[in-house]
């Protein structure tokens, strides 16, 4: 029997990077260092509690530890054990956090004084446990020998063994690694998916280019399929390691010869049936060593040891793609190898390895809750501060954020022994409940209403809080629902804070208004699920005021250049309900259903006029218009007709023209008040008699006013403009007699035709106007032509009718 040296595990070689014997390790040269300035400011400290033995036999070395942690918090340790002098396999668990071990427990079943070495354990969430480890029990000196001994070989295998009682009892050990070929298999890592065990490790059998094997269960452990390379056989591929995610994709890693040296990694995501191509992990040129992997939540997290320090790599696409390394350690650290790797659910990430910066060997810890992007102060687990040497740790984490670390220690003085930490981050832990959110004024408000919202923020856990982002949203947690997002700079353990927020009550209904807080988990908190928190809020419509009735216009000011609008209040107006002003509303063109109009003023409550300056004589654009009350919350009702403005040119000469507007005051000097004219004539078709008006000779006047519904004759003596103010007439009623009729078309129906109108009242012959027809000036309208607002028609009729005419 050649009895291992646990003592030279995880000791440099610096000369022979490739060396299948002597694990890796490396001096960091470059004193070039991320600045402490730019780490991460830790929010949380780690305090690793006293050291605890874990072998319960100090005599002989007990080194190369693995640490696995069942769902139920069961903490299962395996390590290589020469308490009988040759290396054997053993086990002991722990029902109490680490607190105390149970008895040490071998393994391996085999009698003879072969090593057993580098074990790897994995729990599945039934509880069964499993472990690989390397084993010379089918080699002639039972371990390696320079040379190969006495037959000039030295032969590994790697074997299994599980347990289903909580590691009291060990299943038969089996050789997964396949036919007895004479090679050193070594450094096997297992993983555990539900009843699928997966397992990899070195080979050197292709002509001394050690490849990586993989070999996978789908029974428990109880049979292994054939091992199969999943490494490029040209290339050097050392130190595997293997992760497993939730939806059963596997994850290979393993120090690879190309490039001086890199990190690869391969993939499978059909539970191991087909590996992907292996493509490079690592980002920097310089020397790479003894990667990990690691896999939390949807995070994928790859660990390795270069020439510049501890760096780290994620994936948010399962090992499609890498980010930028990160540095874990400090400057001044001088890493041996070894390290070790553990991502939470929560993508927190948890890293220790062995550390020469005081000289002599201790373990170290970092972690980081920003998925890798910086991580913070580096700390020391072990809790003896002699020169004595502490190597090869193992990490895992719980669900609670926990960490427990296991390594070799050799404190003792005399052997190596199995130690152990259990550490508590001191985390803050931010919370509110729906009695932390009030609002100002209320529930319920009133639509419109402008409400103030106050959130108690409480840090209940052990640690401060700094730079605590919080978010409020209207029902739905989604960026189209945010209301505002705020930053408290810090709330001190056991203290509150307040955020606030202003939002516009909308839609009435009743609305959840949530608070998150954290909503990027930036910081690590002892509980994740207390940093929402909604509560509702009514919104409800105010009462309508009643609107404003009765609104009239008419042209004011100098030469006629504005226009008044004037209404009769709301009911309302200093009555029960509050109306606050008088919204008025514009557009050039008319629109029954009163789309796109603008306000153009407002005035205030118990005010029944306004005036638009300059859009009445001398502004060639039609408007039109309409006025509504508000009231509370902005809450509005509208008058119930509009008003308008027309403007026409009209040229010197005869002209027939018509009003399209209701007028307020229908005397002919009114309504023509913006016209230079001599003389206006009308026909009335019920009498069959004209109507004049001649401003030279008073005694011929018997037309006095004019409305919508007819069309009249002016003599206009200079260049003017046709302006009149009124309200739109939604329909009007035109009386047509037998015979010819002299007619208004008091609407802005762009379609309507000749022939519409000889369809509607069966005019057989329409005239209209023609400037260049004298002596009557009138031309005969054809059937596809359209009436024009402000013109004038004849209209033959062959029996007395009503033609309503609809203004759009």
């Amino acid at each position: 029997m050649v009895s291992a040296n646990i003592d030279s595990i995880c000791v440099a070689n610096r000369s022979h990077p490739f060396h299948l014997i002597v694990i890796v390790a490396v001096l960091l040269v470059s004193t070039a260092a991320t600045s402490l300035d730019m780490r991460w400011e830790m929010r949380e400290s780690t305090v690793f509690g006293t050291n605890v033995r874990v072998n319960d036999i100090s005599s002989g070395d007990q080194g190369v530890p693995d640490l696995a942690l069942a769902p139920n918090g069961t903490l299962y340790v395996v390590w290589m054990d020469q308490r009988d002098d040759e290396g054997d396999i053993y086990s002991s668990r722990s029902l109490d956090g680490g607190r105390t071990f149970g008895e040490s427990l071998k393994i391996n079943d085999d009698n003879g004084l072969a090593e057993q070495r580098f074990p790897s354990v994995a729990v599945s969430q039934s509880g069964m446990i499993h472990v690989a480890w390397e084993d010379w029990r089918n080699d002639l000196d039972g371990g390696y020998i320079s040379g190969g001994g006495v037959d000039g070989k030295n032969i590994a295998d790697i074997y299994y063994s599980n347990s289903t009682d909580g590691g009291i009892s060990w299943s038969p050990n089996q050789r997964t690694s396949g036919d007895l070929r004479e090679t050193r298999k070594y450094w096997p890592r297992i993983s555990v998916n539900g009843d699928l065990v997966h397992m990899v490790w070195g080979d050197p059998f292709l002509g001394g280019t050690s490849s990586i094997y993989y070999v996978n269960s789908s029974d428990g452990g109880s049979s292994f399929s054939g091992p199969r390379i999943v490494s490029d056989v040209n290339h050097h591929a050392l130190y595997p390691d293997l992760a497993v995610n939730e939806y059963g994709d596997v994850f290979v890693l393993w120090m690879d010869g190309r490039n001086g040296t890199s990190v690869r990694l391969t993939r499978s995501l059909d539970g191991g049936q087909f590996f992907q191509t292996d493509t490079q992990v690592n980002d920097r040129a310089l020397t790479k060593y003894v990667p990990r992997i690691s896999v939390g939540g949807d995070l994928l997290g790859v660990l390795w040891i270069s020439d510049e320090g501890l760096r780290f790599s994620a994936s948010d696409d399962m090992g499609a793609s890498f980010r930028p390394s990160s540095r874990v350690d400090e400057a001044t650290s001088w890493l041996d190898i070894c390290p070790s790797i553990s991502i939470s659910a929560a993508r927190h990430v948890y890293v220790v390895w062995t550390d020469e910066r005081s000289g002599d060997e201790d373990i170290y810890f970092a972690h980081s809750i920003n998925e890798g992007l910086i991580f913070g102060a580096n700390q020391r687990v072990n809790d003896d501060a002699t020169s004595l040497l502490q190597r090869r740790p193992s990490l895992v984490v719980s669900v609670d954020e926990d960490v427990y670390v296991v390594w070799q220690d050799e404190r003792s003085g005399t052997d190596w022994d199995i130690y152990f930490a259990a550490s508590t981050l001191l985390l803050s832990d931010l919370t509110l409940s729906s009695s932390d959110i009030d609002f100002n004024p209320l529930s319920p408000v009133l639509y419109g209403t402008e409400v103030l919202i106050n959130a108690t923020i409480h840090n209940v856990g052990e640690e401060n809080a700094t730079d605590i982002v919080v978010r409020f949203y209207d029902t739905v947690i989604s960026p189209s629902n945010l209301i505002n997002e705020t930053t408290i700079p810090r709330i001190e353990k056991g203290g509150q804070s307040w955020a606030e927020a202003q939002w516009t009550a909308t839609t009435p209904q009743f609305h959840d208004i949530c608070a998150v807080l954290d909503p990027e988990n930036n910081i690590a908190e002892s509980n994740e699920t207390n940093n929402t928190a909604c509560r509702q809020i009514e919104v409800i419509v105010p009462p309508i005021p009643a609107p404003p009735r009765n609104l009239t216009a008419r042209l004011s000011g100098e030469d006629f250049s504005n226009i008044t609008l004037e209404w009769t209040l709301s009911p309302d107006d200093g009555g029960s309900l509050n109306v606050t002003r008088y919204d008025i509303y514009r557009k050039e063109s008319y629109d029954a259903e009163r789309t796109e109009y603008g306000i153009v003023a407002s005035v205030p409550n118990a005010t029944s006029s306004c005036v638009d300056e300059g859009s009445g004589e001398g502004d060639l654009s039609n408007h039109f218009y309409y006025v509504c009350a508000i009231g509370d919350a902005n809450i509005s009702s509208c008058t119930v007709n509009q008003v308008g403005k027309f403007t026409r040119p009209l040229a010197p000469g005869s002209n027939l023209v018509s009003i399209p507007f209701i007028q307020s005051d229908e005397t002919l000097e009114t309504v023509l008040q913006t016209v230079k004219y001599d003389k206006a004539w009308f026909y009335n078709s019920s009498s069959q008699e004209w109507e004049w008006h001649m401003s030279f000779k008073t005694y011929r006047r018997d037309l006095w006013s004019v409305n919508h519904t007819a069309g009249l004759w002016i003599n206009v003596t200079k260049q003017s403009n046709l302006t009149v103010a009124g309200i739109v007439p939604i329909t009007t009623d035109i009386h047509l007699s037998a015979g010819w009729n002299l007619v208004g078309f008091p609407s802005l129906n762009s379609s309507f035709t000749v022939s519409d109108l000889n369809t509607v009242v069966g005019a057989t012959k329409v005239e209209g106007f023609d400037s260049i027809a004298p002596p009557f000036y009138l031309r005969v309208q054809g059937d596809t032509e359209v009436l024009q607002a402000g013109c004038g028609y004849w209209a033959r009729i062959e029996s007395e009718t009503v033609w309503v005419v609809g203004f759009s």
